[in-house]
């Protein structure tokens, strides 16, 4: 059991810091993506 409850935490501090990780990551794909579309949009219809 304690071994158990070990491996959750470290489970829980690793998702913690993947998580932050990962909405930066989102964040920054967002946004590259919106401008690209952006970009894409207006050079067709311009």
């Amino acid at each position: 059991m304690e071994n158990h409850s070990t491996h959750n935490h470290l489970n829980q501090n690793q998702s913690q810091y993947y998580t932050r990780t990962a909405q930066v990551l989102h964040w920054v794909m967002a946004l590259i993506f919106i401008s690209a579309w952006g970009i894409g949009f207006y050079s067709g219809n311009f």
